[in-house]
């Protein structure tokens, strides 16, 4: 019996705090298409200094004598006022930039600028929140604040574009990663 009630009690202390509050306060503004007054925000105002995004790529990294190939995070950040682009892969430790056209930095100035950004609804209190992450597409980096893309942290809401507007932004980043090769700096 001595044995049963450690165990027990140690059961109930990791059930307390594994235990997750996703309460939600309820929204108070009117809400239209999934969207409440409060959430939508306009980007047509605010200076974006960066974007960010990131993806995942099959690298080559070499320890000792030994080639391993494994999946690995790769960074970029554009100064969408410049055009540079840097790339940095984590597993092979590595640094690029590259250079994008005036046609890519057109077309997503137009789209951050033409975009909207809207909080989706909190979920509703009998939604359980899970521990899983989903990291966001895009970072948009202003002098105040970083506004994450398609990120979901529990509990709470998810900022995105409004709508399709992130269909946009979304297709915009994979044609530069398919153009990478054709876009160094020429100084």
């Amino acid at each position: 019996m001595k044995m049963k009630i450690p165990s027990i009690v140690f059961l109930i202390i990791i059930l307390l705090f594994s235990y997750q509050n996703c309460s939600q306060k309820n929204l108070t503004a009117v809400e239209t298409e999934g969207q409440t007054e409060d959430s939508r925000r306009s980007l047509s105002d605010i200076q974006v200094q960066q974007v960010k995004f990131a993806s995942r790529k099959q690298s080559e990294v070499q320890k000792s004598a030994n080639t391993f190939y494994v999946m690995t995070n790769v960074q970029y950040s554009l100064d969408p006022e410049n055009g540079v682009l840097a790339e940095y892969d984590e597993a092979a430790e590595t640094f690029a930039t590259y250079c994008l056209t005036e046609d890519l930095m057109v077309e997503v100035r137009n789209i951050i600028s033409n975009s909207d950004i809207c909080k989706s609804p909190v979920a509703p209190p009998q939604t359980i929140c899970t521990t899983q992450v989903i990291l966001p597409y895009a970072e948009l980096v202003t002098s105040n604040e970083v506004i994450r893309l398609g990120g979901h942290p529990c509990p709470g809401g998810i900022y995105d574009f409004c709508g399709d507007q992130s269909n946009s932004l979304k297709n915009w980043i994979d044609a530069v990663r398919g153009q990478l090769p054709q876009l160094g700096c020429s100084n």
